[in-house]
């Protein structure tokens, strides 16, 4: 996400600190929030994307064509640790393997009551 509507982000030029909106300042962005999950947290490519996925498009959000337009699918939280966390009332698991063609897979989660 690089601002817009009057909210600019800083970056760095040749000349120092400029004030500036636009949708390419997005991908450094990502490419951090990215290799953060993989380099640090141990996840895979798949696994990081999936939290990024995850993070940035609500499960309740009902965009219009015009907003996926001018949006994509979400904007990515700034903060790491809200990309790793969740609300008291939601658990988060992530389940990676090679699915092969006609086994199925069945898994066991205890989950609290209380």
């Amino acid at each position: 996400y690089g601002g817009g509507n009057g909210d600019f982000i800083n970056v760095c030029e040749p000349l120092g600190l400029a004030r500036v909106a636009g949708t390419s300042f997005a991908a450094p962005f990502i490419a951090r929030k990215m290799a953060y999950l993989i380099h640090i947290m141990g996840l895979s490519r798949e696994e990081a994307k999936a939290l990024l996925i995850d993070s940035a498009i609500p499960w309740n959000d009902k965009k219009t064509f015009a907003d996926i337009s001018l949006l994509g699918y979400g904007v990515v939280p700034i903060k790491i640790e809200d990309i790793l966390s969740t609300p008291d009332d939601e658990i988060k698991f992530i389940v990676s393997d090679v699915s092969r063609a006609y086994e199925t897979y069945n898994y066991d989660f205890p989950v609290p009551i209380s």
